[in-house]
This record gives C-alpha cells, sequence and structure tokens, in this order.
C-alpha cells in the first residue's frame, strides 16, 4: 500500500476515485509481470529442462569423482563406499518421496497463491481507505499529539514506499549484473540462474550465497573446475560489490538514508533478528529517522 500510494494519489489528482486508481495500477502491474513472465517462460522451461536431462550425466560423473578419489586417497575404503551408497539412496528415493508428498508440495503452492491475493485485497482495501486508518490513528492518539502522529505516520508511509521500490529496482540489477556475467562466461542456464540471484536479492548478505551454491555446481559439474572457479569469483565480486556499493547507494537515494547507517542497520538488524531482522533493518532505520526529525532532532550533517 505504501508503494502504491503515491501513484493513487497522483490519479486521484485527476478526480479518478482512490477504489478505480488502484485498480488501475492492478491492472498495469499485473500486465507488465504477465509479460515478463510470459517472455522469460520458455528460455526458463527450455533451460530447466536440459538441466532434467542432464542430471543423470552428472549423476554419472559425481560417481565417477567418487570411484576416482576413492582409489587415489588414503581414506578408509568404508568411508567412500558410504557416501556412494547414500548418494544412490538418495536418486533412487527421488522417484518415491515425491509421490508421498505431492498433496504437501500442491497444498503448499495453493496456500502461498491464496497469501499473494489476501495481500492484494488487503493493500487495495487500505489503499482505498486511506483516511480512515489516520482516523483511527487520531482517534488513539491523545488529541493534543494527533496531528503530529498524522504527519509522522504520512513520512514514514512515504519512506516505505521509497524502500520497497529501491529494493525492486535492487533486484533488477543483480538479475543484469548476474545475466551479462554468466553469459560473458558462457555459462548454460545463465536466464534461471540469473533470475535466482535477482529473486534471493531480497535477503541481504545470505541471499547471494544462497543464489551462488547452485551456480557453481551446475558449472563446476558441466564446464570443470576452471569455469566453477570463474563463477565463483564472478558471485563473489557482485555480492561484494552489493554489500559495499550498489545497495547503500540504491538505498540512500530511494530512502534518503546515509550508506554507513544503512550497513550498520542491516549489521545489527541481522544480529538481533537473524535473516527476518535484516529484512527490515532499513525502513525501520527510516522510520526512526522520520520520527526523530520530527520530534525535533536534525542531523548536522547532510544526508548522502
Amino acid at each position: 500500500a505504501s508503494a502504491f500510494d503515491p501513484t493513487v494519489d497522483y490519479l486521484q489528482k485527476y478526480h479518478l476515485p482512490r477504489s478505480l486508481a488502484i485498480l488501475i495500477i492492478y491492472v498495469i502491474f499485473f500486465s507488465a509481470a504477465t509479460g515478463i513472465i510470459v517472455g522469460i517462460a520458455r528460455p526458463i522451461a527450455s533451460e530447466i529442462a536440459t538441466i532434467a536431462r542432464a542430471v543423470p550425466q552428472y549423476y554419472a560423473e559425481i560417481n565417477r569423482n567418487i570411484t576416482e578419489f576413492q582409489h587415489s586417497s588414503f581414506f578408509a575404503q568404508e568411508r567412500v563406499s558410504s557416501i556412494k551408497g547414500g548418494l544412490d539412496a538418495f536418486i533412487t528415493n527421488l522417484a518415491s518421496i515425491a509421490p508421498n508428498n505431492i498433496l504437501f508440495v500442491v497444498g503448499s503452492f495453493f496456500g502461498g497463491v491464496l497469501s499473494i491475493i489476501l495481500a492484494f485485497v488487503i493493500t487495495f482495501y487500505i489503499s482505498v481507505h486511506e483516511g480512515a486508518v489516520k482516523h483511527f490513528l487520531a482517534w488513539i492518539v491523545p488529541r493534543d499529539k494527533s496531528e503530529r502522529a498524522l504527519t509522522i505516520l504520512e513520512q514514514v508511509q512515504h519512506k516505505l514506499g521509497l524502500w520497497l521500490r529501491g529494493q525492486i529496482v535492487l533486484s533488477l540489477i543483480i538479475f543484469l549484473l548476474t545475466y551479462v556475467g554468466l553469459k560473458l562466461l558462457d555459462v548454460e542456464y545463465a536466464l534461471v540462474l540469473a533470475l535466482l540471484a535477482g529473486l534471493l536479492e531480497v535477503v541481504p548478505y545470505l541471499g547471494p550465497i544462497l543464489s551462488a551454491v547452485p551456480a557453481v555446481f551446475l558449472t563446476f559439474i558441466s564446464a570443470g573446475w576452471l569455469k566453477g572457479l570463474l563463477v565463483l569469483a564472478l558471485y563473489v565480486v557482485i555480492q561484494q560489490a552489493e554489500n559495499n556499493f550498489i545497495l547503500p547507494k540504491v538505498m540512500s537515494k530511494s530512502v534518503g538514508l546515509n550508506p554507513l547507517v544503512i550497513i550498520l542497520s542491516i549489521l545489527i538488524g541481522a544480529k538481533v533478528a537473524g535473516v527476518a531482522g535484516a529484512l527490515v533493518a532499513v525502513p525501520f532505520a527510516a522510520a526512526v529517522t522520520v520520527y526523530l526529525e520530527e520530534m525535533g532532532y536534525k542531523s548536522k550533517e547532510p544526508v548522502a
């Protein structure tokens, strides 16, 4: 609702009802999302099918490496055999795992879809009845504080919207950098891996690591250790650039916070509440900054 609110206010200037304005935004948003999905669905499906067909080859390659390691190392014969046996059991049980958990998978999928629909429905009503939310806040706050509370609410809402749009821009940048880098290295499945990197970008610090694991593994198996190391180096460079330059700059332009404040807030949030804390650290810091400024605190140094 915070992300859509500025656009809703802009459309309302042309005498459009808020309900019609949010519906127009929904149509544009879902049309753009559908266009992107349709545009990349065919190449993604092709790459996923290629990965699925290559799984037996990867399995055979892993088996061969384990066998060579077994003959050339000083490790105990039983230990290497147990690793190989565990891998065989894992591959054999994949077929039996899927049918047993199909109901759980389907239920989780539709539960996720229902949650997304519910989020958009709640967003619609919050956007349409924005005045009711403000009236409720004014009702629960002491009368002499209500005007200031409403001012803080509007500014925090504006900051949250800017943060969310900055997060979308950040994910798009990481997707493009990863895709171009993987294409330059002539890595298979570049589109799928880059899309995964863009989606996981919402998880600070941990997201780039999670997206690097399948990329390095698939490249190592399909193209050898040298290209696998190059892909690892690519992800390390992107992660360092993202953590120390891209994320602070994008977020500072979006929410108006100093890059050092952004880095420190993410580190503190991760320390206090793990991944969830890192996710909400920047909007929380922006909200605290708005509150402090409204209460009379002004930074002596200009915001970068």
